[in-house]
């Protein structure tokens, strides 16, 4: 996991959690995670001046500038537990926190859970989006060994009231989905024999359109000009407006982490290298090996891009202000 906020990368390693400048790559502070827990979730919150982490029976907060501890929520009922493997959220006043069961936990900006959103127990959790004062759960549910239900469920952040709820048979949601315009962006795998990409009206849950196929979604993410689908196999380009395939680059064994996108270029990982894509083509413009293997997270500033490793953090210079092209 690596995350940059304001030039600084928090990152961790077993036990410890640090930040460094991502301007030199100097270390600002490093801690210990308490009673010395490792690090589980596989991602960083951050709300305010506050970093968060999940472990299996705890959530965790530190300040962001000094690495102070701040608070810690213990959940005593394992259905209480967070999802490491899920996505959590950050919201106006606190956190959105995924469990392994069906519920999902509010917190406060104090770690204290003001309320327990408890949804269909057929469905499992795999994460959860806040987006205008909602939140949004998307879920999964193995039916047979052909067979996995989708579900996004949509609550509201201050009743807990529900809103709507998506369901398909075209396999599990369990990538958090991404917003732009008031449209929610998701893409599904499993067990089923197809799979699907959809976008729907954030507010009312109206399917703006659907693309079935094959493909498995394992990472999405956008620019202002397309959505992406990692497959694993491949990363695909697709049309917001109409959800139609634009270019697809086939990776070979790709990492399965979300690309980044900066100054036009798309930077996807594969296990040995990241490879730098030109946006408005597909056109793969360079491969850049690593020097610490497989590569588990890219993250980018306003002019570089940061690789990590299993044992380390890699700055480059943005392709598009390169000189020596």
């Amino acid at each position: 996991m690596i995350l940059n906020l304001n030039d600084t990368l928090f990152n961790s390693g077993g036990q410890d959690l640090f930040a460094i400048d991502a301007n030199s790559g100097d270390e600002f502070w490093k801690v210990q995670a308490v009673d010395s827990f490792s690090l589980g979730g596989r991602v960083f919150i951050s709300s305010g001046s506050q970093l968060v982490n999940n472990q299996r029976k705890r959530t965790i907060a530190w300040d962001k500038k000094t690495g102070t501890f701040l608070w810690e929520t213990i959940y005593n009922d394992r259905y209480d537990e967070p999802r490491l493997t899920g996505n959590h959220s950050s919201t106006p006043n606190g956190y959105a926190i995924a469990t392994n069961s069906n519920r999902v936990l509010i917190l406060d900006k104090y770690g204290n859970v003001t309320y327990t959103k408890k949804l269909d127990r057929r469905f499992r959790i795999s994460g959860v989006s806040y987006y205008q004062n909602r939140i949004y759960v998307n879920q999964s549910n193995t039916v047979h060994g052909a067979l996995e239900e989708g579900r996004i469920t949509v609550f509201d952040l201050q009743t807990g009231d529900s809103l709507w709820a998506y369901d398909t048979q075209n396999d599990g949601f369990f990538e958090q989905p991404v917003f732009e315009d008031g449209v929610l962006f998701a893409g599904t795998r499993g067990n089923s024999e197809l799979s699907e990409v959809i976008a729907l009206d954030a507010n009312s849950g109206n399917l703006i359109w659907k693309k079935v196929s094959k493909v498995w979604t394992y990472t999405i993410t956008m620019s202002e000009k397309y959505l992406y689908i990692n497959t694993y196999a491949s990363i695909n380009a697709i049309d917001k407006e109409s959800g139609d395939l634009i270019w697809s680059v086939g990776n070979m064994h790709s990492a399965a982490c979300t690309p980044v996108i900066l100054g036009g270029y798309v930077y996807n990982s594969t296990y040995g290298s990241v490879r730098i894509i030109d946006e408005n083509t597909g056109e793969i413009v360079h491969r850049e090996p690593t020097k610490g293997g497989s590569i588990w997270g890219l993250t980018t500033s306003s002019d570089k891009v940061y690789f990590q490793t299993s044992w380390a953090i890699f700055a480059y210079q943005a392709w598009h202000l390169r000189k020596d092209l």
